[in-house]
Order: structure tokens, then sequence, then C-alpha cells
């Protein structure tokens, strides 16, 4: 069960616009990337969502998880915060922590 007084809840449609997730080349992951993330996974591997008044939601942490799982690392790690997301010039976001290195 989710504690919805300590998770923040975020639309699909909105998981785009978090500033720490970006693709490779720094533009925003597409908003169906994200519903094919929920619907079909990525090597087995799905989003954590939920429907809170028939809109499909999730969490900053499920994101974590999620992509923890994708890259094989412990997900008992998730207590930590979102990764900064630094500005480098015109070439775009540098990730680090969890997202760093290239998404495939």
């Amino acid at each position: 069960m989710i504690d919805v007084k300590a998770e923040r809840l975020i639309r699909i449609a909105d998981v785009p616009k978090l500033p720490w997730l970006a693709s490779r080349h720094g533009e925003p992951v597409s908003v169906a990337t994200v519903h094919a993330w929920v619907s079909r996974g990525v090597r087995g591997i799905r989003l954590r969502t939920l429907s809170q008044g028939g809109v499909r939601v999730t969490t900053e942490k499920w994101l974590l998880e999620f992509f923890a799982r994708l890259s094989g690392e412990s997900v008992v790690m998730m207590d930590v915060q979102p990764p900064a997301v630094v500005a480098v010039g015109r070439t775009g976001p540098l990730r680090t922590g969890v997202l760093a290195g290239p998404l495939a």
C-alpha cells in the first residue's frame, strides 16, 4: 500500500516533465514511451502505477525502482532522492546517480 501523504502521485502524462528524467539526447522522454513502460514494460519489467480517479499515476520512487530493476541494481537503495540534473551548456543535461550512462 502506498502512503499518499509521503509519496507525491504523478500523472503518467506528467512523467516526461520531471526535471531529472531525460533521454540520451537531453530531450524529454515521450509520453508514449512512458505508456509503453506501463503497458508492455522493458525486458519484462513494467512501471508500477495505480488508478486515481480514472487517471493512471505513478511515483518518483516507483520510477527509480523501475530504472534500478532495468539496470540490475538492488531496489533497496530507493530511499534516496532522484539524482540532480546538471546543465552542461548546449550539449544537454548530465545525469548522475541511478540514471548515469546511456539509457538503452
